[in-house]
């Protein structure tokens, strides 16, 4: 069972599953607070087609070009902060940190 999260910055997720919205360019909530072991999925609830990459290393997770209704799902194993960004708008930014 996936629990959607509240679309604000900081939101904290420790039921094992969380949800990131896309749209309007922006990713919601943009900062992600998980426990490690957390599912994440990140939906993209607009019209436009959108991407999601690792900000700075992209062999760690990379989803395809989502179209609307599309989602990318991954696993939170490792502590750490995990940036990402959209590989098609490079302007678009998050953040997963993992606690």
């Amino acid at each position: 069972m996936v629990i959607p999260v509240a679309m604000s910055d900081g939101v904290r997720v420790d039921t094992g599953n969380a949800v990131i919205g896309i749209r309007d360019f922006a990713f919601e909530p943009s900062v992600l607070r998980i426990t490690a072991g957390t599912w994440v999925r990140w939906v993209n609830l607009d019209d436009t087609p959108y991407g999601v990459v690792h900000a700075a290393h992209p062999h760690l997770f990379r989803s395809s070009v989502l179209f609307p209704g599309d989602s990318f799902t991954r696993q939170f194993i490792t502590p750490g902060e995990f940036p990402y960004r959209c590989a098609i708008h490079k302007q678009m930014r998050g953040l997963v940190k993992v606690g």
